[in-house]
């Protein structure tokens, strides 16, 4: 039987079983909803395969950035609907005209989010955005290297993680591959997203049908979660409501793995990062775009080619990487647990979604007491008492 990463660890990239030629290696979800590769004991034949596969147990050197940009696209809609900039969209549409083949990640109903590829226009628009759960892989490797084998450029629009195991699946570079991770703040529960979608459609009384993580309807910066439902009727949660969002930011409906991340700041081997350029008023005020604004992260000659093929696409502009990253810790550093965790996951099954992430994440009454002390001492005082208050905890 192989020694596959340890469940803390392992970040569920598929890359062990859609490297397995017995097809011994499934994935499978476990009790928190997180997929999980099984074994199959009588069809295993020890052959190493998925061990030298494994991104987590052959942790690659870092690679860039190289460049550093802020950016976004000329194109108001393909911003609008875009999490950020829209230079993603720029991007694919570009590899696209030119024959060649594109994954990301897509809804597969309301409930679950998998890989799909996308070949035509048409369809790109179903990749665009942040989905704030797990992607399921299933056999996007395969078809991955199915099409570089003949001989078509292929955009790899994935986490860190879901990167690497596709390059250890590869075992080998292709120049028709150009990869496209993000920063990732963690990969929160499937099982969560369905039992709150189901709370939701309880309190509706109308099936959830499409959901958009980051509505900009607001703004960019205050996004809202919208929910649409059967009947045509919205559910729309700004940030103070958004209790999903809540859950997953704080670590409660997080992947183990997420918190020993091993793919954070230049341990990936991507060819361009994207992110939300978070800060950009600060840094470059003048280059901000309210709609949204990309930060760029160019780590090897095939993502600087890409990004000057779409240069006329965007407006772009050079920032210092340090920077520009300053108000975007989740590049460098892996989330943190709650520490009611492991209560979130034993009662989320059997308990109301909001209800239970409401109770949780209540703040304590010593920290109740500091907000309201907070608001009518001076900073020197309040320094003291937070001192003494964690002290006494």
């Amino acid at each position: 039987m192989p020694t596959l990463a340890k469940k803390e660890y392992c970040t569920g990239c598929s890359a062990c079983g859609a490297g397995c030629p017995c097809g011994a290696i499934s994935m499978s979800a476990d009790s928190e909803g997180f997929l999980r590769p099984v074994v199959d004991g009588g069809a295993c034949i020890s052959c190493g395969a998925c061990e030298r596969i494994c991104p987590v147990l052959n942790v690659s050197g870092e690679r860039g950035p190289v460049d550093a940009f802020g950016a976004y696209n000329r194109c108001e809609e393909t911003v609008y609907e875009s999490s950020s900039g829209g230079v993603f969209g720029a991007l694919a549409e570009y590899v696209i005209s030119i024959g060649g083949t594109v994954y990301g990640a897509a809804f597969d109903g309301a409930e679950s989010v998998a890989h799909v590829r996308v070949d035509t226009l048409e369809a790109l628009p179903m990749i665009f955005g942040s989905k704030y759960l797990q992607s399921e892989l299933r056999d996007t490797l395969r078809q991955v290297k199915s099409d570089l084998n003949l001989g078509k450029t292929v955009l790899f629009s994935g986490t860190p993680c879901q990167t690497a195991g596709l390059h250890g699946y590869l075992g080998r570079e292709y120049d028709g591959l150009i990869c496209v991770d993000t920063i990732c703040h963690s990969v929160p529960s499937s099982k969560a997203w369905r039992n709150f979608v189901r709370s939701s459609e309880q309190n509706s009384g109308s099936k959830v049908v499409r959901a958009n993580f980051r509505d900009k309807r607001k703004s960019w910066k205050d996004y809202c979660l919208c929910l649409t439902h059967e009947d045509g009727s919205e559910t729309v949660l700004a940030s103070a409501s958004n209790l999903y969002m809540k859950a997953f930011i704080n670590g409660l409906s997080t992947r183990e793995s997420c918190y020993n991340c091993r793919f954070k700041g230049q341990s990936r081997l991507s060819d361009i990062t994207l992110g939300d350029f978070w800060g950009v008023e600060d840094v470059c005020p003048a280059q901000c775009n309210e709609r949204g604004t990309s930060i760029v992260l160019v780590q090897s000659e095939k993502g600087a080619e890409l990004l000057r093929a779409i240069i006329s696409k965007l407006n772009v502009f050079d920032v210092d990487a340090i920077a520009a990253l300053a108000h975007n810790p989740a590049y460098y550093f892996s989330a943190k647990p709650h520490k009611k965790r492991k209560l979130f996951f034993d009662s989320v099954e059997c308990s109301d979604f909001c209800e239970l992430t409401e109770r949780l994440l209540k703040p304590s009454f010593a920290m109740r007491m500091l907000a309201r002390i907070r608001r009518s001492l001076p900073c020197r005082a309040l320094r003291y008492l937070k001192r003494r208050l964690i002290r006494t905890k």
